[in-house]
């Protein structure tokens, strides 16, 4: 063979050994791309797309056993799974377990990263105790501090006030700090400003420094501004303004702006240059605001949202008899208008807000179904995830995150939130605990009424009586 016919069977070689080494380049990362996609091929040579699991806890370091498997994981950790149901169970030494059902979508996320492992061993630590009952208990947003007020004095006090002439002459309030392991108290003097009122309704400010008050003096309804770190610049709104107020908020991420509705006339406050808007809508008689939106309701039961540009917007006119509960809210990249007409739950959500010459015509339909009741609250919670409508021991919960509907009955006749995914209940004097979609119940501890598990998630914070106690839930 010549040297030319050899050097061109080594060229040939050479041309066949690279196209076949990119193409098996190409290949590989063509394979794993796919992996990382979540692609597989079963045991029936299919090709499946599976989902990413991200599984958190508190604490972390927890077993993760997914399907009755125990993995060789411990939280926090991601996992690809099939697409379809599973069941997830996480366990750790010297807490109670956690377990759910989970569904899982192809080529989707589901983060996992709010359950709750509670210390099994804990002992009950009273905090405060005091001679009479509370008549006033609050939690801050931030679950830093609890605000409370016991017209009479501690039990090592030697005053004995009667409870009558206490509450006319000098309820004063007390606020707990429950960030760290010592708490803190300052008393707080609201005398004047509370005296002869009864306290109907409490919020708080974004900022945790004030809070509103609904309180009726005799049978006239008032609306009272405190504020927490200088109590003296406390305000009665009602008399300040001579006005008569049936409903006020604090506007979204505001402290010291309100927006409230003054004979049917939807008006913004500011406490800080201590004036009051035009009106910005009139014949009002319910509103919600969340993120500097505004959606209002008429006497004639018509359905507006209040754009930046001052335009009113009709998103729905609903017949005279229905009874109707609304709010607009946002979520990541999404906005949502979520109402209930009746027992009926209508959930739209977009990119945008509805504008002037579309409505909700351009909006998807989240949810739209039947619930077996007409709530008497709908609000928002945990970062605006949740849209969470009530009424007694029923719950019917919209996770934004999922685009899923939870519907259940708690055990007490009413309950409250004790972080952003905890949901608490009273019976028989026995605090139970769910997870936000109804799972994962416990029972923690002996109580009466109010708890919260403070931010720092070391302490869980309860009534008891005429205490307020606590438990380490946390190492």
């Amino acid at each position: 063979m010549d040297k030319e016919r050899k050097k061109r069977l080594q060229t040939v070689r050479l041309i066949i050994t690279e196209i076949l080494m990119v193409a098996a380049v190409v290949v590989t990362v063509i394979v794993l791309t796919f992996v990382a996609m979540g692609y597989n091929v079963d045991k029936n040579g299919e090709l499946n797309q599976s989902g990413l699991a991200q599984i958190k806890s508190m604490p972390s370091g927890a077993t993760v056993t997914i399907d009755d498997e125990t993995l060789l994981l411990h939280t926090n950790t991601s996992r690809m799974l099939d697409a379809g149901s599973h069941h997830v169970k996480l366990e750790r030494d010297g807490y109670l377990s956690w377990e759910k059902d989970i569904t899982i979508t192809s080529g989707v996320l589901l983060k996992l990263d709010y359950p709750r492992l509670f210390l099994k061993e804990r002992s009950p630590e009273t905090v405060r105790e005091f001679k009479n009952d509370f008549e006033f208990f609050s939690i801050s947003k931030d679950r830093n501090q609890i605000l409370y007020a016991i017209y009479n004095d501690p039990v090592n006090s030697s005053q004995n006030l009667n409870l009558k002439d206490s509450l006319t002459k000098r309820p004063l309030f007390t606020l707990l700090n429950i960030r760290g392991d010592d708490v803190t108290e300052t008393t707080l003097d609201f005398s004047e400003i509370l005296k002869y009122r009864e306290i109907i309704n409490i919020s708080w400010s974004n900022s945790n420094d004030y809070i509103l008050l609904e309180t009726k003096n005799h049978d006239k309804t008032e609306w009272l501004f405190l504020n927490l770190k200088n109590p003296e610049n406390s305000y009665n709104l009602t008399s300040d303004y001579g006005l008569n107020f049936s409903n006020m908020e604090f506007m979204g991420q505001s402290n010291e702006r309100l927006i409230a509705i003054e004979n049917g006339n939807l008006r913004t406050i500011s406490i800080s240059e201590h004036n009051m808007s035009e009106a910005l809508a009139k014949n009002v008689k319910a509103f919600g605001y969340n993120d500097s939106n505004l959606v209002y309701l008429t006497n004639e039961n018509a359905l507006y949202l209040l754009s930046e540009d001052s335009n009113n917007i009709l998103i729905r006119k609903f017949p005279a008899e229905s009874t109707i509960k609304f709010l607009i809210s946002s979520y990541l990249d999404r906005k949502y208008v979520a109402f209930f007409e009746n027992n009926r739950f209508y959930v739209y959500s977009n990119n945008t807000f509805p504008t002037k010459d579309a409505g909700l015509d351009t909006f998807d339909i989240a949810l739209e179904s039947d619930i077996d009741f007409t709530p008497d609250n709908f609000y928002i919670w945990s970062e605006n995830e949740f849209l969470v409508a009530t009424k007694d021991n029923k719950i019917a919960l919209f996770d934004a995150e999922l685009d899923r509907l939870s519907r259940y009955d708690v055990e007490g006749n009413f309950h409250y939130f004790l972080d952003d995914y905890l949901i608490g209940t009273i019976k028989d004097d026995k605090l139970i605990v769910y997870d936000f979609d109804g799972t994962n119940r416990h029972e923690l501890a002996s109580a009466t009424g109010l708890s919260t598990i403070a931010k720092n998630n070391k302490y869980l914070y309860y009534q008891n009586g005429r205490t307020i106690t606590r438990e380490k839930i946390l190492n």
